[in-house]
């Protein structure tokens, strides 16, 4: 191609710039080549694949950002749920973590229970295996 700079400066100087979200003509204006040649050299199968690659690293290193961040988020769900003297607050992080290990409801459903010993009894038993096999599956996500 007629014009397109050999020069692998003056490509790395068009994509750091193009990256960065630098529009074509400033990036012509800054590095005095012709927009033409920017867009040209934009357009070339290397420089492309190197947009390509850029654009994978950038997914990934976003990705893992919002996994570490996601990780902070539930822990810190995790310490009010567990450590909060507000009974409301501890509610509501537990009511959170649940949604999150096991999805939010998508109806509600009335529940009536009779205050009989055995009714609290199951109840108990129920909540016990219910702490247990959360606590599992808490395990399980912090091992990822």
């Amino acid at each position: 191609m007629k014009g397109v700079p050999t020069s692998k400066e003056e490509i790395e100087d068009i994509l750091c710039l193009y990256i960065q979200g630098v529009g074509v003509a400033e990036i012509s204006r800054q590095t005095g080549i012709p927009i033409r040649t920017v867009y040209n050299n934009l357009k070339r199968e290397d420089v492309v694949k190197r947009l390509q690659e850029e654009a994978t690293f950038m997914k990934t290193q976003t990705r893992a950002m919002l996994m570490r961040d996601a990780t902070n988020y539930v822990n810190n769900l995790k310490d009010i749920a567990n450590k909060s003297t507000d009974v409301r607050s501890k509610l509501k992080a537990n009511e959170v973590l649940l949604a999150y290990l096991i999805g939010s409801p998508t109806s509600n459903v009335d529940v009536t229970v009779n205050e009989t010993a055995d009714n609290i009894d199951n109840a108990k038993d129920l909540l016990k295996k219910y702490r247990t096999k959360t606590a599992d599956t808490t395990q399980g996500i912090e091992q990822e």
